[in-house]
Order: C-alpha cells, then sequence, then structure tokens
C-alpha cells in the first residue's frame, strides 16, 4: 500500500510493471511533473481564470485551459506575478504634496522628503522585478525611513511609527467598504446609467443619519436646505456656492454628515415646514436633531477624526451667529446641578467685599451673578458659548493647515473637488476673522487667532476670497471694516488699562484719526449696494455700531473736559448719537417692511439693545424734559415693537430685549406734572448739559426696579444691598467705563 506523503511535494502514484516492480514516486509542480499533477494557481493560470478567480484546469494533447476551450477563448499566461506592493496612506500624501510644490525641493522641505524619494515607482518596480524577499525589502525600508527621517517632535515620531507599521502591511483605506460607499455615492460614473445613478442617490441619502433614525426625511432636509441658501447663506457665505445646487446636496449628505446636521438644525428654527402642521413638525425636528447635533460637536472636542473637517469649522461658525433654542435653557447644555438657576455659589459672597480690582476670578463671579439674576440671562450664555465654538473653530483651521500658505493656484489641471476645497479653506479663513474681530470688540477681549494668521488672511485672502461671491464687493467692505473695528477696540483697550479718568486723557487726536479712517471707508464702500438689500442692511448696522462704540469715550469724558477739548468731544458726542439712530433706523426703515428681522445674526440683536441704550442715553443726557413726540424717543418705541413683533418664536432673545427696552424707556420717561412733588429739583447740569447719574425717577414709574417680580429674579438669589454701587465698583467707573 502506498503511504499518501502529497502534503510533502510527491504523489502517490505507485504502479507496477508486468515484472511486478514498483514505479517510483513522481514530483509535483515541477517541470517535468505530469500535466495532471500540476496545481495551476496564482500566476500559473491563465489570464481569464485568473481575473474570474477560478481554477485553471489543463485538457490533454490542449495547450489551453478547459475553460477557455469551452469558450473558444484565447489562454494566455504571464511568467512573474502583475502584483506589487501598495503605498501605505502617508507615503502617497507626502508623494502628492512632492509633485504639487513647483521648482527644485530641499531636503527640508517636508519632513519625510528622503524617505518619498526612495518609493518611486520605478524603485518599487526595479524591486518586484528582481522578486526579492519580502522580510528582505521591509527590513530595508524601515531602516532606510529610519535614518533618514526628520524628527522634531513627537507627531513626527508617531508619524515614523505608523509608517513602519503600514509600510509591510501595504494598507489602503480605499479598501475599506466606507471609502467604496462614499466614492460610489459622490463620484459619477463613466457610462451614464439614469437607474444607476437614482440608487446611488437614494442609497446616499438613507446612509444619513438623520434618516436612517427617523427623524427627517429626504423631501424635509432638502426643503431646509433651499431656505438656508435662499436666506441665511447669503449672511455668512462661510460654504462653498457649489453646494447651493441641490445636485450637489447628496454630497453634503455624504461627505458632511455634521454640517447638514447644523444646517437642518439652523434652518428648523426659522422655517416652517410644506404642509399640515408644518411648525409643529419643524418643533420636533428641531430638538431631535440638536441632540445628534451635540454628541457631534462634543465627538469633535474629543479627537475624533470622522468629524474634523472644513464642515465642522463652517458649523462652529455658523452657530456663533444663529443659535438653537437650547440656549434658553441651561440645562440643555449641562445636567449637572450647579447650573440650575437658583443655585448660588458660596464663594460668590467674597465678591461683595472686595471692589479695588477686576481679576480673573472676580469677572468670572461678576458674569455668574449677572446670569443668574434671570433678565438676560442667554445673552450671557450666548457669549461663552460663541467664545468656545470660535477658539475650537481657530484649533481645528490650524489643525488642517487652513492659514498656510498656497503654493500655487489651481491649474486648469487640477481636480474640481481640490478647488472647491481650497476655496472652502478661504472662506474659513476669512469668516474666522471676521468672527474673532467682532467676538473681542462685543465682549471686550483680546483677539484669539495669532497674529500670524491674521496677517495671512489680510494679505492673501482679503483680494481673493470674495471672488466666488456673488456680493463681491459687500464682502470686500466688511473685511475693510473689520480693519476699522480692530484700531476702536485698540484705542477703547489702551483707555481700560489705564485705569485714569478720562479728563485727564486727551482723546481728540486719536478719535479725530479715527473719524477719518471711518469716513475713507464709507466713501468707499457705503454706497456701493448691489442687489442684496438684507446684506447691505446688516453691513449698515455694523458700520453704525463702530462709530458709536469708538466714539463713545467722548460723552463720557465731555462733562469733566475743559473748555478747549469741550466742542471737540461734543461733536464726537453728536455722531456717536447719530450713529446710534442711523442703526436703530435701518431697523424701521429696511428690515421692518422686508419682514427680515426674523433672519438676523445673533451680533445684530446686540447691536440694537446697545444703540437703543446710547440713543436714550444721548437723549436723557441733553434734554430735562422729555415728550414722547421727541422723535429719539418716538424712534426707540417703533424700535421696540419692530423687535417684538419681529422675533422669529416666543423663546427667542427678542422677547426679553423688547420687555426690559420698554421698562427703561419708560422709567426714563419724566412723569406726568401732576405726579412731580413740589419743590423737587431736577439733575444739575454742566456746560448745559443734564448730568448723567443724578437724575432722581420719581412717580409711578419709579418703582420699576425696585419691583423683583417685573425682572424675573430668583427670589432666593441673595443679590448684594446695592447692586449698582457693586456693579460701578466691577465696571471700573472710576475711570474707564465699558462700553456698551
Amino acid at each position: 500500500m502506498a503511504t499518501n506523503l502529497q502534503p510533502f511535494g510527491f504523489s502517490t502514484m505507485a504502479e507496477q510493471d508486468p515484472s511486478g516492480s514498483s514505479i517510483g514516486f513522481l514530483p509535483v509542480n515541477q517541470t517535468n511533473s505530469p500535466p495532471a499533477s500540476k496545481n495551476r494557481r496564482a500566476y500559473l493560470s491563465c489570464e481569464r481564470c485568473r481575473k474570474r478567480k477560478s481554477r485553471c484546469e489543463p485538457l490533454q494533447g490542449e495547450t489551453r485551459c478547459r475553460r477557455c476551450v469551452a469558450d473558444n477563448q484565447v489562454c494566455e499566461f504571464r511568467a512573474t506575478r502583475s502584483t506589487k506592493r501598495k503605498a501605505s496612506p502617508v507615503e502617497r500624501d507626502v508623494r502628492r504634496r512632492r509633485e504639487d510644490e513647483p521648482g527644485p525641493r530641499g531636503s527640508d522641505a517636508v519632513g519625510f522628503e528622503s524617505f518619498a524619494t526612495e518609493n518611486t515607482p520605478q524603485t518599487r518596480h526595479t524591486i518586484d522585478m528582481n522578486l526579492e524577499s519580502p522580510v528582505t525589502t521591509a527590513a530595508l525600508d524601515a531602516r532606510s525611513r529610519l535614518v533618514s527621517t526628520h524628527i522634531h517632535n513627537t507627531a513626527d515620531a508617531l508619524d515614523l511609527l505608523t509608517f513602519a507599521a503600514t509600510g509591510s502591511q501595504g494598507y489602503n483605506p480605499s479598501d475599506t467598504p466606507a471609502h467604496e460607499s462614499q466614492i460610489s455615492s459622490a463620484m459619477p460614473s463613466n457610462v451614464y446609467d439614469p437607474s444607476a445613478e437614482a440608487r446611488r442617490i437614494a442609497s446616499a441619502w438613507s446612509g444619513f443619519v438623520l434618516i436612517r433614525k427617523g427623524v427627517i426625511s429626504q423631501q424635509e432636509v432638502i426643503e431646509y436646505l433651499d431656505f438656508f441658501f435662499e436666506r441665511l447663506w447669503p449672511l455668512k457665505p462661510v460654504i462653498p456656492s457649489y453646494y447651493r445646487n441641490k445636485t450637489s446636496y447628496t454630497q453634503l449628505a455624504v461627505e458632511e454628515p455634521l454640517l447638514l446636521t447644523c444646517l437642518v438644525t439652523i434652518a428648523s428654527r426659522y422655517f416652517p415646514l410644506s404642509g399640515s402642521h408644518g411648525e409643529i413638525r419643524s418643533e420636533r425636528i428641531h430638538w431631535q436633531v440638536w441632540k445628534f447635533l451635540q454628541r457631534f460637536l462634543q465627538s469633535v472636542m474629543w479627537g475624533s477624526t470622522t468629524t474634523r473637517s472644513l464642515g465642522a469649522i463652517s458649523s462652529m461658525i455658523l452657530l456663533i451667529d444663529w443659535h438653537v433654542k437650547a440656549i434658553n435653557n441651561p440645562m440643555d447644555f449641562t445636567e449637572g446641578d450647579g447650573e440650575a438657576i437658583n443655585f448660588v455659589d458660596d464663594s460668590m459672597k467674597g465678591f461683595r467685599e472686595q471692589g479695588d480690582s477686576l481679576t480673573g476670578q472676580r469677572r468670572y463671579g461678576m458674569t455668574s451673578l449677572m446670569e443668574k439674576l434671570n433678565i438676560v440671562s442667554p445673552a450671557y450664555r450666548s457669549n461663552k458659548m460663541s467664545w468656545i465654538l470660535l477658539s475650537n473653530a481657530i484649533a481645528l483651521a490650524h489643525e488642517g493647515c487652513c492659514f498656510e500658505n498656497e503654493s500655487h493656484t489651481p491649474s486648469t489641471s487640477s481636480s474640481e473637488s481640490e478647488a472647491i476645497r481650497q476655496e472652502w479653506s478661504r472662506l474659513v479663513c476669512v469668516f474666522i476673522y471676521l468672527a474673532d474681530e467682532s467676538l473681542a470688540t462685543r465682549l471686550g477681549l483680546e483677539p484669539l487667532l495669532p497674529e500670524k494668521s491674521r496677517q495671512v488672511v489680510k494679505d492673501r485672502f482679503s483680494t481673493t476670497f470674495a471672488d466666488s461671491l456673488s456680493d463681491s464687493t459687500l464682502w470686500e467692505g466688511y473685511l475693510e471694516l473689520a480693519v476699522e473695528t480692530r484700531k476702536g477696540r485698540e484705542f477703547l483697550h489702551s483707555l481700560k488699562k489705564t485705569g485714569a479718568s478720562l479728563s485727564s486723557l486727551n482723546l481728540v487726536p486719536t478719535l479725530e484719526h479715527l473719524r477719518r479712517s471711518l469716513s475713507r471707508w464709507k466713501r468707499q464702500y457705503h454706497h456701493h449696494y448691489d442687489s442684496n438689500t438684507f446684506l447691505s442692511a446688516c453691513l449698515d448696522m455694523e458700520f453704525h455700531y463702530i462709530t458709536m462704540y469708538c466714539f463713545a469715550p467722548a460723552a463720557q469724558a465731555l462733562p469733566s473736559s475743559s473748555r478747549i477739548a469741550a466742542s471737540a468731544l461734543s461733536e464726537f458726542s453728536d455722531q456717536a448719537a447719530q450713529a446710534s439712530y442711523s442703526l436703530l433706523a435701518v431697523i424701521v426703515d429696511v428690515l421692518e417692511p422686508g419682514k427680515l428681522i426674523a433672519y438676523l445674526p445673533v451680533r445684530c440683536w446686540l447691536f440694537i439693545v446697545a444703540a437703543s441704550l446710547h440713543l436714550l442715553k444721548a437723549t436723557i443726557a441733553k434734554e430735562q424734559h422729555i415728550s414722547l413726540s421727541n422723535p429719539n424717543i418716538h424712534l426707540l418705541r417703533s424700535v421696540i415693537d419692530a423687535i417684538r413683533q419681529g422675533s422669529p418664536d416666543d423663546s427667542h432673545m427678542a422677547i426679553r430685549f423688547s420687555k426690559f427696552l420698554g421698562i427703561m424707556l419708560q422709567a426714563s420717561l419724566p412723569p406726568p406734572r401732576s405726579a412731580v412733588p413740589e419743590g423737587a429739583q431736577q439733575g444739575p447740569e454742566i456746560n448745559g448739559v443734564a448730568s448723567q447719574g443724578e437724575t432722581v425717577l420719581e412717580g409711578p414709574y419709579a418703582s420699576m426696579f425696585g419691583d423683583v417680580g417685573i425682572w424675573d429674579i430668583p427670589v432666593n438669589l441673595d443679590v448684594v444691598s446695592d447692586p449698582f454701587t457693586w456693579w460701578d465698583s466691577f465696571s471700573g467707573r472710576s475711570g474707564f467705563a465699558r462700553f456698551p
């Protein structure tokens, strides 16, 4: 009996001849082996069988295999393997960067420069043709990488470690099912097939998390996107105009799920769906989608790779200007008991006894206490949330190298996707710059964006970012106005740092310089309006606010100024009052007739509040007896009515703003003559102007500020006995008073 030794490379074909002697074992897969003993697999199979991944069976007397004979096809064999080692993702990225760099390249241009030069396709092809051992090749590659790679920091060390690990494994992310599904959904096929295209689109939409979870339908997502790109996108075009086309909506669902979730969250607050019960459906969708958006944003902070994209940065920039409804309820942001509105920290008691300096911890305590008064607490929460969103957006932009110098402009041979990516990167950098300057001005803080990045925006992006926007002139004006805003912010910061009284400072030269700069901007951009009335109105409001912001110190320095400076300061004070009047006139004359107030960004609502208080303050300071027929008072009442009716919903801050501005207006008006006690004296006048802060409110309106219930202050909140004195000690009234 013959023993089966086939696993050891021998056949068990033991036959006997007529004399009875046995024939020896026949070798398998050798050159002298019979055809039946040859396993035709891998590169020993013909090309057709190899591509079909089927067994190649030979036929006796035929040079072709069984399948090629049956199909009457040519049977071709290849002497060597055609496979080669796949490049790792880091190698492909390095090679792509090298190909994009024009001119000669030095050894220090890229961290992995020398390694990339040793792995050209020609070198790998030579190695494969010589059929070197895979183990030897991997060892040589690892040794070469370790010796030639420049390690400047821990990130370079991690990259080198990844190089060594993926070089031998040949990892390719394009082999993963997720990547294949994205390519099949986003990229068009060479041969257009309507039914296949429809299936790809349907598959892409069904994979979107909100649709997959049953929160929203595809048609509802399209409705929200149509509204966003028509109404809100012109005010903040941080997304390339390429995605305004309905045919590109599918790419947002596949490539930018976080951004699409953010757009649905914002649009569902301002836009009711068509059909029956559209407002109720939008309300339900808004709260459900907010939970998904919250988790997405948290995943960005915890280092998720799937949500680190330009779309994530754009989402944070958009949320700075349009908030979700949850901003009105602190429990929707954090679930700790410490965020309850009736919680009082014992450490706050120490702040009441200290009024000498405004340290960082005292500033936090002051803000927390003002927020716990629950008058405009969502506005305080909005400031903190916007500041954190901006810091995260800046961090992601630097991580994604958005502010790095572009080595070349997209050529005709560049892909369309690369051109869109570069445009998106420019838009992100510019709008981060604008948001940073605006928030720093509003909050009285230093900007978060480094000076080097700010200079990149002004030097390179300022002349190109608006080319792809329809309202290019307006956006160029916006960027130039941010430059003037910085001058005013630095001027007011310098006043606050000195700590000296405004009467001892010569403000006129600096105010004159600011007036010339703003006048130059006004001549160049103020009347160059395009067809977008809404964007033009917002730009007007921004300009008037900056004018009022820069010239406000003149009104505060006027009462104690000398006779020489009084005339110039009075002129600047009048300009600030006129700027506040012009800002509010935009609301009544432009936005209210067009029913556009509801869609205003958050910063514009704060402009309205600041301008209203400044105009009211300037009116009271100049006139002792104010009547309802006063044009300033009439405008203020119209604005209060307009923002109340223009509120997008009952929970919007516009409701509180209109309520408390109305209370301030009523309290500031003089009581009827019959209610004034005989012998009551008005406040003293300085230089013909009524002294601010000396007016004593009497009559039926005097009790408005003493009624706790009308301000919604929690009854269990132990407020200081004299909150106005406490506030003055924190706001630095002994020197420069913050405005607004």
